[in-house]
Order: C-alpha cells, then sequence, then structure tokens
C-alpha cells in the first residue's frame, strides 16, 4: 500500500487506504482536544477495536451511499426479498450468494430512497451534489508542517480553482 501520495486530489482511493495513511485527518484532531490517549485509542492503536455499527449508522451509511455513491450500491448491498426466510433452503441459498454484501430490509431501502428523492427534490442540492464523490486529499500544514489528509463526501466545482466542499 502506498503511504506517500503526492500532495493533492486524489478521487478513486479506496476508504480503507485512505484511513490506513499516516497523515492527520479531522477526527484525528478532534480525539487528541480531548486528550493525546484518547486519540490514540480511537485513531493509531493497532489493537483498537472495530466501531460497532448502530441502527442510525447503518442507515446514515445507507443513504451516503445511495445519494453520493449509487454506482456502489450493487456490490455494497443486497435487498432482502419480503418474506426470505432464512431458515429454509431457498433463504439460506440466498443469504449465501449474499454474504459478500450488507443485506438490508426492503423498508430500509425504501426509507432511504424516500430520503434521497427529499435531498434531491431541492434544486439547489440536487446541483451540489453533482461532482466527484469521496475524493482524497493530502497536504502539508504550512504552521505545523504536519501532513493532513480529508475526505469530503462531495466536491461540486463552480470555476477554476473554486470549489464548494460538501460533507
Amino acid at each position: 500500500m502506498n503511504k506517500t501520495l503526492p500532495i493533492g486530489l486524489h478521487p478513486g482511493i479506496q476508504a480503507s487506504e485512505y484511513h490506513a495513511m499516516p497523515h492527520v485527518s479531522n477526527s484525528m484532531l478532534s480525539s487528541l482536544h480531548k486528550s493525546p490517549a484518547h486519540c490514540w485509542a480511537m485513531h493509531l492503536d493497532p489493537h483498537r477495536p472495530r466501531i460497532q455499527s448502530t441502527p442510525a449508522m447503518r442507515a446514515g451509511t445507507l443513504l451516503h451511499s445511495l445519494a453520493l455513491e449509487p454506482e456502489s450500491m450493487a456490490s455494497r448491498y443486497a435487498v432482502a426479498p419480503a418474506g426470505l426466510d432464512g431458515r429454509t433452503k431457498e433463504g439460506r441459498a440466498w443469504n449465501e450468494a449474499n454474504a459478500a454484501r450488507e443485506i438490508i430490509k426492503p423498508t430500509e431501502m425504501e426509507t432511504a430512497e424516500a430520503q434521497r428523492d427529499a435531498l434531491l427534490a431541492d434544486p439547489t442540492i440536487a446541483r451540489l451534489l453533482t461532482g466527484p464523490s469521496e475524493s482524497s486529499a493530502f497536504w502539508i500544514d504550512a504552521k505545523t508542517g504536519l501532513p493532513c489528509r480529508a475526505r469530503p463526501d462531495k466536491l461540486h466545482f463552480t470555476g477554476h480553482k473554486r470549489v464548494i466542499v460538501l460533507d
């Protein structure tokens, strides 16, 4: 894995590669504000436990994927057929065939689609949601010399060297 990407904007980097970078991020600085030990435990300790997703976190990630990265939906999610019984032969086969994806209920998808549609119904938001999603940015902080990183949800370019950043 390349840990020394050049300075600038890099679309297409996988989230796992971005998070493995040693650069300082806003979330690291936020936890450092609490304490250095907190920052170590949350971001740097190689034995830190994985964060367990809550239902609200799962719903937010689903909406994020649907609204900002719709091309990733088929590889990330499988909507369980209504009435699927995972104890039957057919249900077990369906679950096995979709084991690599997160299985969601039809009602979860319906809710996320309604939320996405509500976002896109606003012309300003719909316009702002055009442009690259999840591009990774790397730079050196001028005051501290620290290598920094950011991964905004959306970049909406408005002109030469002008961009609206949504996160």
